[in-house]
Order: structure tokens, then sequence, then C-alpha cells
């Protein structure tokens, strides 16, 4: 039978694979009771088998619907056969595909268990998997996968369970010298090692045959850019020189947070990358090549500055640009200003809002977080409290009701400053960002709100402009040349002047969203006014969809039905697909060079075939760096491609308006 096992093992798809186990009779399980899948799959020692030769039996025990799913001439095949790690890998898969049919949504339960089956896969055929490579695979391409750096990591941080290398016994410190004495052949280590390496080299093998299929075929594969790295990965492993791992990226306040985004990551450290001719950037570009014909950079701004945050904060409003031009004293003054040292830049708290702040918790909060000063009726934060990360700390696991109020209003206190030091010299500063929503500048009286209005919009509108074209054309003109793909940029949020200078410049496409127009005098974008050099779409992953939008402000989407729309009356409590269809038509009918539009947004188009439940349609909240992203497709592929009247819907209306190439 092993001949058979060998000719289902040669396909890369577990989709496939789980295909051809239904032909020995195999069924998808229908059970609700995961629980013991979970416990099963919350390991990570993948590499001892004993562990996974009971996996059956586990299943068999904990589940009896799994059983009657599976069938029981069923059961007996997998039982049957010989080899434990072909068990394991059949097994495995058609509980992947059970878990996946089921739209379950916990991504570590899913990644142990596909883990555990290509290790199953790979101990199948360890020393003969490179020599059955497709034909055009060439030995640099291997050599490539073998030596790069990621399979240690992978391996080291699943030996040491974190990803967090300054945690792990040995290696805390890469030294490159000891990582190739564990990649030889003969170390005890190379066989785990291997196993990233064969699923890393495979992966590679699949988009490649993918992106061979689309081109052949006329599709236009986009990948992205991503702005930043973790500090837990091997990039900040390997290369921390390239990083400034002392501060935390993120966002200035816009749409999507109130109080700024803070995605955690490091910043970049611009000057050292110069030195080497941006070589880090340079192989991240031409490796997307690869797979793609366009590309769009996340978060474009970064490369003309980035909005970076203290470590000591959580929220994004204690940030400032870098690189950045910061203030002198002596230039706040000039806008008539008397500059107050402490009051500017020391949280102003004071008795008279304690109360509006946090109502019966105000004596809790003076007696355990705040204490008064010299000044009566004034408060500073106790130093156990003084940061918001030592805040965050206290209030860890405390979820109920009181204690994140509690927790959000401390918060606020510590933000409640005019002016930030700079990162580097703390004699000169920057304006805080959107302050003008706090006490402290309610404090002011109305000639310094005036001096200080005006010196605000000097620094964030017009003082960097010459500044940040500078440094954007340092970087951007040597990496968007390095390849033949299309570039396009996300420009979205606070967007200074220069941005659209320096895209213009490059050819770079920028990103049209209706509900986030470039213009601040409209409150939505028109698509036939979008510039030709653009591409146009109705939502992005890091937003609510159509369908999601249209529920969120009955107030914005009234005008929206009928501004835009061009509906009278009340607008629906819903987005009915034939408005979905409207705004879908409007859109591929716009000025821009290119329309791609989110999966979840085409189907919105039709009752049949759109998600039941329109809050499963979210990708991604980027106010909450700890956000999984668990959008799951509610169709399968084979679903979608019989979806006659979806697809018909699709096919028409890029015909009518001139999509079709």
């Amino acid at each position: 039978m092993n001949e058979n096992y060998d000719e289902l093992l040669s396909y890369y798809s577990t989709r496939q694979l789980v295909d051809n186990l239904t032909s020995y009779g195999c069924k998808c399980i229908e059970s609700n009771r995961l629980y013991s899948i979970k416990r099963k799959f919350y390991i990570n020692k993948f590499h001892e088998y004993n562990i996974f030769k009971n996996s059956i039996k586990i299943n068999h025990d904990f589940s009896e619907e799994l059983i009657r799913a599976l069938g029981s001439h069923n059961t007996q095949y997998i039982y049957n056969i010989d080899d434990p790690l072909y068990r394991i890998l059949f097994s495995g898969l058609v509980e992947y595909e059970a878990l996946r049919q089921l739209h379950i949504k916990d991504y570590h339960i899913l990644g142990c268990l596909l883990l555990s089956c290509e290790s199953a896969r790979y101990d199948l055929m360890p020393d003969r998997f490179i020599w059955t490579l497709d034909h055009k695979t060439t030995h640099t391409s291997v050599i490539e996968f073998i030596q790069n750096v990621l399979n240690v990591f992978s391996y080291l941080r699943d030996a040491y369970k974190t990803p967090n290398f300054r945690e792990w016994p040995k290696f805390t410190e890469y030294k490159a010298e000891e990582i190739e004495k564990l990649c030889q052949p003969e170390s005890a280590d190379y066989p785990h090692i291997a196993i990233y390496f064969f699923i890393q080299f495979h992966l590679h093998l699949q988009l490649l045959a993918a992106t061979e299929h689309a081109r052949a075929n006329g599709v236009v594969l986009k990948g992205d850019i991503p702005i930043g790295i973790s500090r837990n990965s091997v990039e900040a492993w390997t290369e921390p020189y390239y990083f400034n791992l002392n501060g935390q990226a993120g966002a200035p306040p816009d749409d999507f947070s109130v109080n700024g985004q803070n995605w955690g990551f490091p910043t970049y450290n611009w000057d050292v990358m110069e030195k080497d001719g941006y070589s880090w950037w340079m192989k991240r570009f031409r490796k997307m090549s690869e797979y793609f014909d366009a590309y769009r950079i996340d978060h474009i701004l970064g490369f003309f500055r980035i909005w970076e945050i203290p470590m000591h904060a959580v929220h994004g409003l204690l940030g400032q640009f870098v690189p950045a031009l910061p203030m002198t004293r002596e230039e706040i003054e000039g806008y008539g200003m008397a500059f107050r040292e402490d009051f500017f830049t020391k949280p102003y708290i004071h008795e008279y809002f304690l109360g509006q702040m946090f109502g019966p918790h105000t004596d809790y909060v003076k007696q355990t977080f705040i204490e008064p000063t010299e000044t009566w009726e004034i408060y500073r934060m106790r130093p156990e409290f003084d940061t918001q990360r030592k805040v965050e700390a206290y209030f860890a696991g405390k979820t109920d009701e009181d204690s994140i109020w509690i927790r959000d209003g401390l918060y606020a206190l510590i933000r409640d400053v005019l002016f930030v030091p700079d990162r580097e010299d703390p004699h000169k500063f920057h304006p805080r960002i959107g302050v003008q929503h706090d006490y402290i500048y309610r404090a002011l009286n109305d000639w310094e709100k005036a001096a200080f209005n005006r010196l605000y919009d000097q620094y964030y509108y017009h003082r960097h402009n010459e500044f940040w074209r500078e440094q954007a054309m340092k970087k951007l003109p040597q990496l968007t040349q390095s390849t033949r793909m299309l570039v396009c940029g996300e420009d979205l949020g606070m967007i200074p002047d220069c941005v659209a200078w320096v895209m213009n410049d490059l050819r770079i496409l920028s990103l049209e969203i209706q509900r986030m127009p470039k213009d601040p005098s409209q409150e939505f974008g028109h698509p036939d006014w979008y510039p030709y050099r653009s591409v146009c779409t109705i939502s992005t992953h890091d937003m609510s969809t159509l369908r999601g939008w249209w529920e969120e402000d009955f107030q914005q989407t009234q005008r929206y039905y009928n501004t835009m729309l061009g509906h009278y009356g009340a607008a629906p409590a819903v987005a009915t697909p034939e408005l979905c269809e409207q705004v879908v038509r409007n859109h591929l009918y716009s000025n821009s060079i290119l329309c791609i539009l989110s999966l979840q947004d085409w189907m919105a188009m039709d009752g049949k075939w759109r998600n039941p439940n329109v809050q499963e349609e979210r990708i991604n909240v980027p106010a909450n760096p700890r956000h999984y992203w668990r959008y799951r497709m509610h169709l399968t592929l084979e679903q979608l491609m019989k979806a006659e009247s979806l697809n018909e819907k699709i096919k028409g209306l890029i015909e009518q308006t001139g999509r079709k190439g």
C-alpha cells in the first residue's frame, strides 16, 4: 500500500490530500466537541513521535461523533496503516479539513496540527525530497533555502517555546559561527532544523507554481511589503543594528483610533541602512519579485517619517515623528507662549476634573495612584504609576468594568501634556499630537491657545515638508527601481503635502478610499475625481467591510445614501445586495487605473452567497495590537466556482464598466 501513500504525498496541497483521502470514505467531522483537540495540539514537542502515535486513539476516546463522522470502515482503514507516520499524516489532515470546514479560527491549533503533519511528511522522505524537485528548480535556490537562518530561528523558537530570543537559555546573541555548527549534517540538531527548510522550500515551490499559473492565464498577482518587523523576529535577532529596539512604531490619531496606534514593533535605523545601500530592503524587494507583478508598500509614510512611541507608553498619543525637526524653547516662545517646562511637559492633573473622569472611583484613585503637589488642587502621578506601562502592569489580568474604567482614566492622565521631549535631545520638544482635546489645553488662556494652534499647524503641516521629501528621496528611488514590479503606496492617515509630490515623481500609485478622502473638506471621496495613477477600493483589511461600515454610524450612512448614491428617503438599516452592487459599480467606473476590491465586498452584491454574519467579515482592528486576524472565507473555493449568480454578476459588471483587459 505504500505506493498509494507515495502517490498521495506527491500533492503539495493539503486540500488535495484530503480530497484523495475522501476517496477511501473519509468524511468531515461534524462535532462541536473540540476541546480535546485544543488540549492535544497546544504542545511544542512536534518531534516526539510518541505524542502523535496515539492520535486516533485520543480521538476515539474524546469523541464518539468523530468516529461516526469518519465511519467505522474508514477508521479501521486508518488503524490498519502500518507506518505510524502515515497514520499521523492522514488522520491529521482529515482533522485539519474538518476544523477548516467548521470555521474554527484558533490559528494556534490549526498551526500546530499542520506542523505535526508536515513533520510526519518530512520524515517519510528526508533523504530523497531534494532530488525529486521540479526540474526547473536550480541548485542555487536549494542552497538559498538551506542556508536561510530562519530555519534555525524557527527550530530554536519552538525548542525553547518562545520567539523572544532574549529569554533563550542559549544563543540569545546571534553568532554566525555557532549557528553554522548547528546546520552541519552531523549535528544532532540538523534533522530538526531541516524540517523547517523542507516546509519553507515547499511553500516556495507552491507559490512559484501559483505564480506561473496566474501569469499564464493573464492574472496579475499583487504582493505586500509590511512596514515593520516583530521585535521577537529573526531579523531582530540576526541584524539588530538595523533597528531601534528602544522605540515602538505606530501611527498618530486617525479614523482608525482616537488614541493613535501602537504597533509595538521597532523602528528603523535609516542611517545604518543607508551605509550599505539599503541592502536589507533590496533583498526583500527582489525576493518579492519572484512571486508578484505588483506590490503595495504598507504605510508608505514610514519612508518619509515614522511615528515612534516611547517604550513606557501604551497609546500612540505620546509619540513623535522620526526623523523630525524638534522645537527649541526659543522657537516656542517666538509664537508668543512663555515656556513653562514643568507645566507643559508633566501630566496636568487638577482636582476639578478628577470626579468627571473617575466618578465613584475618585477617592480610590487619589489614595492609590496620584499624590498632591505643593500647588493647591494639583496632583502628580505616584512614582510607581508614572508611566502607562506601569499602570498596564498593575491592571494586568483585571478585566472587570471598574478596573478598565480606572486604567483607561490613568492612561489619559499620563498623556495630558502639551509637549513631549525629543527622543535624542531632551532640551527640544514636539507639540503633543491631538492635545486640543485634553485638559492641559483647556487650562491655557485664549492668547496661549491661539499661539499654540499657530505653532501646532506650522509644525505638523508645513515645517517638515521639504525635510521629509528629502528623507523619502534617499530611499524610495533606489528601492522602487530595483525590480520591474508595479509600485502602489498605502498613503492613508496624516499625510503631509510632500507625500503626493514624491509619489507622483516616482510614479507610485496612491490608494483612494471613498470613506477616507484626501481632501479634508469632503466627507466622502468622488471616485470619478480620483487620479488616474491610483488604486481605488471600498475597504481595506484594516477597516470594516462595506456592509460593516454601513451599520456603524446611521447618520453618516444616511448622508452617504442621499448624497453619494442619490437616493431619497431613509437609508435601509443594512446594506442590501442592490445597494452594494451600486457601490461596486461606482468604483469600477472610477478614474483609477486599478480597482481592487475585497472578496467580502464582491460577495456583498449577492444575497445568496454573502456571509450571513456581517461581523465575521472584518479582518483586522489596527487599534488593537493583539488583535487576531481571524477572518476565514465562509465558502470553499469549490463553492465559489459554482456560485454562478455571483460570478456572472461580477463578469457583467467588469465588462460594462470597461475594466476587462
